[in-house]
């Protein structure tokens, strides 16, 4: 008595056929996978760069022109007193 047919055609019952179906899901995952771990190490290393980038203008402070600026307008208010 033959197997119990999964499908409509004999073509679909050979285990040939089935293992390289399986074969071509199993590269579609990997490269699902690939793509989904290349996109989650953008995000973090962009995460990061915006983390390093505000924290270096948190510990310098404003730029050179502004503190300059600063400086004046309050040697302007001070003199004016």
């Amino acid at each position: 008595m033959p197997p119990f047919s999964t499908t409509n055609t004999q073509e679909s019952d050979d285990p040939t056929e089935i293992i390289i179906r399986l074969r071509n899901c199993e590269k579609q995952i990997d490269q699902s996978t690939r793509e989904f771990r290349r996109d989650v190490n953008r995000l973090i290393t962009g995460l990061l760069t915006l983390g390093i980038i505000s924290a270096s203008f948190l510990h310098f402070g404003m730029p050179a022109d502004r503190k300059m600026a600063k400086a004046n307008q309050e040697i302007d208010v001070a003199w004016k007193r």
